[in-house]
């Protein structure tokens, strides 16, 4: 007989506690996951959101409610999947709080009466404060159809602070349950702010609020072309800390200590590291210490282990595909930029972009969706500093161009799951970060592209993280 440990002992009492709370909403129904396939009967999605409710004395308890609230609403309505266009949620707040109530007071969900006001999903979030600086939710996902319970999880005690993260995860959650695809609400973005002369790092939520923006670097320098590692844990970019363009990698996590390391320091620029997809240790480069600028393969320790362009022309903004196995980047060996693409060992030289009077730089892969062709991203001007966002398939076919000339929009980058490009434009005077569709349509439930960042100074290329681990 296994001996039953203190540890074991606690994570049997939390299970029954958890197990005790949520029986009266789950009504007799085991939990299981929405099958994929399903969803296709289901057009569009429609989901509920009641207030969330706080049990117990919740230190400001008003701002945490309608926090948690407004950000599981936001979240869901910028979820996008390979089968619908976006999450509908039912509308009349007053039928949806009196059946919430009602739920809550029975301790059983009225699935005929959710049906009726036209839920097909219904999310409820119950918030507590364990300790007074700690917070702590429940959240629970009722399908109204099946009348199952999808989802019945109750989280960590985390600060106060790291509210809206918590209510991202939540939304990934729901979203997991609910569509084919994984929710993108706790995913970030790297840019870089330029203010007077200096440039530094800084992320972001995905949503751009201004409480998660958080700056990297801290050089009081020049530091560009931000990249993320597979995994979401290091950004690696160029910075002119030490007075050349050095090459560095920087923990995102890491809270103590030195959190950067050089990645190269070779003479010349080492520009614009960017992660290999598909293969965490290794990267790809622009270095200039043999002369012009070249694209070469990398190791994360610095180590070169393939050089992979060797032309008269300048060679940068090298990017690797989704799966490793090209590479595409921007070249001026025609007289002007253009995107080309090889093979990971450097064959197979291909130009891809050929717009009449057009000069085309930073391209950015498509993640993979199911049913799309390869394409990317890029941006394209006429030789002056105003330029826009365009797409293009990977056998340089059916480009589209994606937003209105006048102001300069550029940089552009995709969210993992293929449904948005984010970039910068000065629409608005200064360059900010911005947010649209991958066609070029403004995000659901808005009427023109989702300004996402509001600070001083410039706001440049952006570059969105993979699905956080």
């Amino acid at each position: 007989m296994s001996v039953l440990t203190a540890n074991n002992y606690l994570r049997i009492i939390r299970f029954v506690v958890i197990t005790v709370f949520a029986i009266g909403f789950m009504a007799g129904a085991q939990a299981q996951p929405l099958e994929g396939d399903l969803l296709g009967e289901i057009n569009p999605i429609r989901i509920a959101v009641p207030k969330a409710k706080a049990e117990g004395t919740v230190p400001d308890e008003g701002n945490v409610t309608e926090t948690i609230h407004s950000v599981l609403q936001n979240d869901l309505r910028l979820s996008r999947n390979i089968q619908k266009p976006n999450y509908i949620l039912v509308p009349s707040i007053v039928q949806i709080e009196s059946l919430d109530v009602a739920d809550r007071q029975s301790g059983r969900i009225n699935y005929g009466g959710w049906s009726e006001i036209g839920a097909q999903y219904v999310v409820k979030v119950t918030v507590r404060a364990p300790e007074p600086e700690l917070l702590q939710l429940d959240v629970f996902l009722f399908d109204i159809l099946s009348q199952k319970s999808l989802l019945s999880q109750r989280s960590g005690r985390f600060p106060k602070e790291h509210l809206r993260r918590y209510v991202h995860n939540a939304s990934d959650d729901v979203v997991q349950r609910t569509t084919p695809s994984r929710g993108i609400a706790s995913t970030q973005i790297a840019f870089v702010n330029q203010t007077g002369n200096g440039k530094e790092i800084c992320i972001m939520d995905y949503d751009g609020h201004e409480d998660s923006v958080r700056q990297l670097t801290d050089f009081n320098s020049i530091s560009v072309l931000p990249a993320w590692s597979p995994d979401a844990d290091f950004i690696a970019y160029s910075s002119y800390r030490d007075g050349w363009c050095d090459a560095y990698i920087h923990s995102v996590r890491r809270s103590r200590g030195k959190a950067y390391r050089p990645l190269l320091q070779l003479p010349g620029n080492n520009l614009g590291p960017r992660w290999n997809p598909a293969d965490a240790d290794e990267m790809v480069i622009s270095l200039s210490h043999k002369g012009n600028a070249e694209i070469f393969l990398i190791n994360t320790n610095g180590e070169i282990l393939r050089r992979l362009t060797n032309d008269n022309a300048i060679d940068t903004a090298p990017v690797m595909s989704p799966n490793g196995t090209e590479i595409a980047w921007t070249s001026d060996r025609t007289g002007y930029p253009q995107v080309y693409i090889m093979d990971r060992d450097g064959a197979n030289v291909r130009r891809l972009t050929n717009i009449r009077g057009l000069r085309c730089d930073s391209p950015a892969w498509a993640p993979p969706r199911s049913g799309a062709q390869d394409r990317l991203a890029f941006y394209a001007h006429q030789g002056g500093s105003i330029g826009d966002i365009y797409t293009i398939l990977a056998d340089g076919s059916d480009y589209q161009k994606l937003t209105e000339t006048g102001p300069d929009n550029a940089s552009p980058t995709w969210s993992p799951d293929g449904m948005y490009i984010a970039y910068s434009s000065t629409v608005r005077g200064a360059a900010q970060i911005y947010l649209m569709q991958y066609n070029g349509d403004p995000p659901p439930g808005h009427d023109r592209h989702l300004r996402l960042t509001r600070m001083q100074g410039d706001c440049i290329s952006p570059v969105w993280s993979p699905f956080m681990q």
